[in-house]
């Protein structure tokens, strides 16, 4: 409101600029204040976010539940975050929002980059959550109702590969 303010005050471009620098300037040094480390702020937002794919029984091809493990892959972790590509979720955001939706928000973003912008610190380790584990071949589901078997075969190079189920007409799939 006040920025808002600001800029209908000053007709100067130069002065808004001025202004604006400051204010980022103010910001910025507060931020820097805050820097984020792995005990406190990381481990848990990867534990709530990433690990249950990124584990080493998970489909993730790395994992991620501990601190030297995540380290490891800094720099994919930041280019993956900061362009949104994981955690993956396909459904626009903007559009509609769904329960259990995998997205990460803009502060947690900002959180991992700022991590890896800073060294990756380690922090205190006392104050790190407790490593989550994963079942060898679990699911992420509560509840499995039905599976189905699929006979083996082999897709050809370069093919894609679409499965198609058919159900009596009652059937209701839930989750997949």
């Amino acid at each position: 409101m006040h920025f808002l303010f600001l800029s209908r005050t000053f007709e100067s471009t130069t002065m808004k600029k001025e202004i604006l620098f400051c204010y980022l300037f103010l910001v910025g040094g507060f931020l820097k204040a805050q820097i984020p480390d792995w005990s406190t702020s990381i481990a848990p937002l990867f534990y709530a976010n990433c690990t249950s794919c990124h584990n080493p029984n998970g489909i993730g091809h790395f994992s991620l539940l501990t601190y030297n493990n995540a380290i490891l892959y800094a720099p994919t972790i930041r280019n993956v975050v900061e362009f949104r590509k994981m955690p993956p979720w396909p459904a626009n955001p903007e559009y509609r929002h769904f329960k259990d939706e995998a997205l990460l928000d803009s502060l947690e973003i900002i959180a991992i980059l700022a991590w890896i912008d800073n060294g990756l610190p380690l922090g205190d380790t006392s104050l790190a959550p407790p490593i989550p584990s994963y079942a060898i071949g679990g699911s992420l589901l509560d509840t499995i109702h039905h599976t189905i078997q699929i006979p083996p075969y082999t897709i050809p190079t370069n093919a894609r590969c679409i499965i198609i189920l058919r159900f009596t007409p009652d059937f209701k799939i839930q989750f997949m």
